[in-house]
């Protein structure tokens, strides 16, 4: 692993991860930090699998701009980690987390930073745009996660799915003291996992809709917009869920509320093993998906949910 390193001149840390799939974006993406009120930051930049590429020395000085190229593969869990303890061991106030294919209001540095004064996680706006940028869906949150502009959202809002995401959130690590956050590898939603256990922690997350992040829509999202469940989609989130509950519990192993979604979820897997139940469980979950969901990851209810539908 390669450091291209640059002395720390902020408290803020942005922080984002770069693989060769998403290049392309990452000008606008960096077109949008240069434009922002408040400058008073420096970015992290992990490349993941860019080993030779001569892209870095491409860019100018505008930014503050420490680069981690990486020669060896981490998980993605892994990558994140990383990035938070990186922060920790430079004395970091603030991360703002980022996405390097998606891009930001002007604004989002300086609200963010403005939040994390009076409270430890802040989570922004996200209008979902096209791969050409195109708008989609704006106000996504709003509408979709039916979150209230100036609330606070506890573990309770993200048992059963995700509303905090890692391209429109900041958290104030001074402040909540963690010597590190222990997200474990092999797990594919990392940010309802980070999240999870900060809120679990008793660090409640503030939303704002003063700034937004610009979410890009491409074949490289774990979640993405509302979906539309088929069997094998269907199977592959419920094992993303039960792995959530799982490694959760062994960090939380006498939280009562986790080891029962988990028994909850293993229950629903042995139910969908039977071809008739998987067919009308899939008919009640698209025929009801715009109740139903509410989050990332919150298309999948309980077996016991279920049958409230049925």
């Amino acid at each position: 692993m390669r450091i291209v390193d640059k002395k720390k001149c902020h408290n803020t840390l942005v922080v984002g991860v770069l693989f060769p799939q998403i290049i392309k974006y990452y000008l606008d993406y960096r077109k949008s930090l240069v434009n922002q009120t408040d400058t008073s930051f420096d970015v992290l930049i992990y490349c993941d699998q860019l080993v030779g590429n001569t892209f870095v020395e491409t860019l100018d000085d505008t930014l503050n701009e420490i680069w981690i190229i990486n020669d060896k593969y981490r998980s993605p869990s892994a990558i994140r980690r990383y990035l938070i303890e990186f922060a920790i061991e430079r004395a970091y106030d603030n991360i703002v987390f980022s996405d390097c294919d998606d891009f930001y209001s002007n604004n989002r540095i300086e609200i963010s930073k403005r939040c994390l004064e009076s409270t430890n996680i802040v989570f922004n706006e996200l209008d979902l745009v096209a791969e050409d940028s195109t708008p989609l869906s704006p106000g996504f949150c709003n509408e979709y996660f039916r979150v209230i502009p100036g609330s606070y959202y506890g573990i309770d809002r993200i048992k059963n799915g995700n509303i905090i995401g890692l391209s429109n959130s900041a958290i104030n690590i001074k402040k909540m003291g963690f010597p590190k956050v222990p997200i474990p590898d092999g797990i594919v939603a990392t940010d309802w996992w980070l999240f999870s256990y900060l809120l679990s922690n008793n660090h409640p997350a503030f939303f704002t809709n003063r700034c937004k992040s610009f979410y890009r829509q491409t074949g490289f999202n774990v979640a993405g917009s509302v979906p539309v469940l088929d069997g094998p989609l269907l199977l592959s989130r419920l094992k993303l869920k039960i792995n959530h509950y799982y490694t959760l519990h062994q960090v939380f192993e006498t939280t009562p509320w986790i080891a029962d979604y988990y028994d909850q979820y293993c229950l629903l897997e042995a139910e969908l093993s039977n071809r008739q139940f998987l067919n009308k469980y899939l008919k009640m979950i698209n025929r009801n998906m715009k109740h139903i969901y509410d989050g990332w990851w919150s298309e999948l209810v309980t077996y016991e949910e279920y049958k409230k539908y049925v």
